[in-house]
């Protein structure tokens, strides 16, 4: 039995599991959001054909604010984003991976309480999307930030001394 069909069993089985659950709110919505996040990864791996073409290009900084960026064909863009709540110390993040037509194909979000400050929150942010897109082999051919801190340090080509380098992986 190959892998999507083994996905698929399990997400039926946990659709009677649900049903079968009746008024334990909890563990409905638990079951709610497992469910949704089997059928984006069933419908991602349905899309995804893995041929990387990977381009480097130079974009002028007025192309990168005036026109929409959409990757090359069969590869993918990530969205990536980070807020932070110095209130309570705590920073969200999240993604999304989109297709050459701009159709949403997977997202994730987490949060964390830290005390990071807007450009660790961001790096956080873009390492975690990083590692996660490698380990569902998406073929990431462009990835948008809007931390103007940041971006500028990762298009540099020298080596970065701050202590954002682990995260930055220079």
């Amino acid at each position: 039995m190959n892998k999507d069909k083994k996905t698929s069993l399990k997400a039926v089985k946990l659709r009677k599991t649900y049903r079968d659950l009746g008024s334990d709110r909890d563990c409905r919505l638990g079951i709610e959001i497992m469910l949704m996040t089997i059928q984006e990864y069933i419908s991602a791996q349905d899309n995804f054909s893995f041929q990387p073409t990977y381009q480097s290009q130079d974009l002028e900084e007025t192309q990168l604010r005036s026109s929409p960026l959409l990757p090359a064909t069969r590869t993918y863009k990530l969205s990536v984003d980070a807020a932070v709540r110095s209130q309570d110390s705590k920073h969200g993040y999240g993604a999304i991976v989109q297709d050459s037509h701009d159709r949403i194909i997977a997202s994730f979000h987490s949060s964390a309480s830290s005390g990071l400050s807007p450009i660790f929150a961001e790096a956080e942010a873009l390492n975690r999307a990083l590692i996660w897109c490698k380990a569902v082999h998406f073929p990431i051919n462009l990835v948008v930030s809007d931390c103007l801190d940041l971006v500028p340090r990762i298009l540099k080509r020298k080596k970065d001394y701050s202590t954002l380098s682990n995260l930055l992986g220079h």
